[in-house]
């Protein structure tokens, strides 16, 4: 029996030689963008790379075209692929001024308003991130904002302050519009936020031929964005000048409401409660709980966390996904980046443990699930978390409600730990702790998905029973 040949990948950018040195051909897919930027009008791309035809040129060469075709087949190949050619360490100066010319051109023209921009970005964005973080932040907070309307607490209301952007064209002084209007309707971390989803949509309208290949007017606000500015007192809406940390600017956000945490002893005893109890529901979740003290990650990027995503080998878990059950939805994690967290001994031991103990590792298989086989949602770790209720009809046909309490609201009831803390404070655990261990914070933020204003401002709380260091 004859084996079926397996379909090679097709390569879009191939190396080959032309007399003695080494050239690069692209794919006649790429025609397009390279008739925008410089003008091309031949059958295929091709450029010289001035590499010598040898062993070491081939596999230096081959480097640079598959960096090349990993940027041009990117998703956001408008931010990755350099026209210069200059990232990629080839190029000359002619192609550069050519790009600076397009870029720089006066009478481009976008035939697209910023409402015209958003609301169509707001159509993708809707599956991208999680149901709750899209309503609050995509469609209201930024829209409004976007639209000129600010909240006004006293009236309960909102007001038109003559500042919006939603109808303007989207010419090259947009962007400076667009930060001008924005820093005086939001606060400056929600401006930013703001910004940055402007700058996403217009990188996506040029991604999908939209818009025409030009320099994105919102990524000048990255560079002049000043973050002292939100350390700066501010008048709050009754004209009373207060310090930067009088403001909850983030009070939108769910998960920074209540970022209270356990000790690390309450955190031990809770976890060590739950692999001792007697209902197999709450010795199930054991694993899952220590993993959210061990990590701090959020609930949902646990959730949808698979064995393939866990690298032994390498020491690192990666967190790409977030699962949502109530929405039956896998997501990007809630900030859009996929995070790389470094293994360390206990949470290294504590995943070969759930491996040995698990007939299901394939790649594609959960790290974490139910007893069914089914993945977890949050509603699941609240009922052995918090506890479930129960409603039954007694014989005089009255609804009665029963409450069984989970572990931590027993343990709190018990007084074995200082107070209940929702679920979620497993995350506000872990980042305290490290915190207050003196963890390097710009490692902190990036491991947990987090900025090191949040860090700052809501986690490096202090120890009330330490003393300080006789230095």
């Amino acid at each position: 029996m004859t084996q079926a040949k397996q379909a090679q990948p097709k390569i879009n950018v191939r190396v080959y030689a032309d007399k003695g040195s080494l050239a690069l051909r692209f794919s006649t897919k790429y025609n397009a963008i390279f008739e925008q930027l410089t003008g091309f009008k031949g059958k295929q791309k091709c450029m010289g790379l001035g590499i010598a035809d040898d062993e070491k040129g081939w596999k230096k060469a081959q480097q640079i075209a598959l960096q090349i075709e990993a940027d041009l087949e990117h998703s956001d190949w408008v931010k990755l692929f350099d026209p210069t050619f200059a990232k990629y360490g080839i190029g000359d100066a002619k192609f550069a001024q050519k790009m600076g010319e397009l870029i720089q051109m006066p009478n481009q023209k976008v035939a697209m308003t910023v409402g015209e921009l958003w609301e169509d970005y707001l159509l993708w964005k809707e599956g991208q991130v999680q149901p709750t973080t899209f309503k609050r932040h995509f469609l209201a907070a930024f829209a409004n904002a976007i639209k000129g309307l600010k909240w006004d607490n006293k009236t309960r209301k909102f007001t038109d302050t003559g500042l919006g952007i939603y109808s303007l064209p989207m010419d090259a002084t947009i962007g400076e519009k667009a930060q001008a209007s924005l820093s005086k309707i939001m606060a400056v971390n929600s401006a930013k936020k703001a910004l940055s989803a402007l700058r996403e949509a217009y990188d996506r309208a040029v991604n999908l031929g939209k818009i025409p290949p030009t320099k994105n007017p919102f990524e000048m606000i990255k560079s002049e964005v000043n973050n002292n500015q939100m350390y700066a007192p501010r008048q709050d809406e009754d004209g009373i000048w207060r310090d930067w940390w009088y403001f909850e600017d983030v009070a939108n956000d769910e998960e920074l409401k209540d970022v209270r945490a356990f000790t690390l002893t309450e955190r031990n005893t809770i976890t060590k409660t739950f692999y001792e109890s007697d209902k197999a529901s709450e010795r199930h979740a054991a694993t899952l709980i220590e993993f959210l003290f061990l990590t701090g990650c959020r609930h949902g990027e646990a959730f949808g966390l698979r064995w393939k995503d866990v690298n032994f080998e390498r020491g690192y878990i990666r967190f790409s996904k977030s699962f949502n059950k109530e929405a039956g939805t896998t997501q990007q994690t809630k900030t859009g980046t996929i995070r790389m967290f470094k293994l360390y001994p206990k949470l290294t031991e504590l995943l070969l443990r759930i491996q040995a103990n698990s007939s299901k590792t394939g790649k594609n298989d959960l790290v974490f699930a139910l007893a069914n086989g089914n993945a977890y949602g949050s509603g699941d770790i609240d009922g052995v978390w918090r506890g479930r209720e129960r409603k039954v009809v007694n014989k005089r046909g009255e609804d009665v409600r029963y409450f069984y309490p989970g572990i931590t609201a027993r343990l709190a009831e018990q007084g074995l730990i200082g107070q209940y803390l929702k679920p979620y404070s497993t995350r506000h655990t872990f980042i305290t702790l490290q915190a207050q261990l003196g963890v390097n914070i710009p490692l902190l933020a990036a491991i947990c998905g987090n900025s090191i204003e949040v860090i700052y401002r809501h986690y490096l709380g202090f120890d009330k029973s330490a003393e300080p260091i006789n230095l």
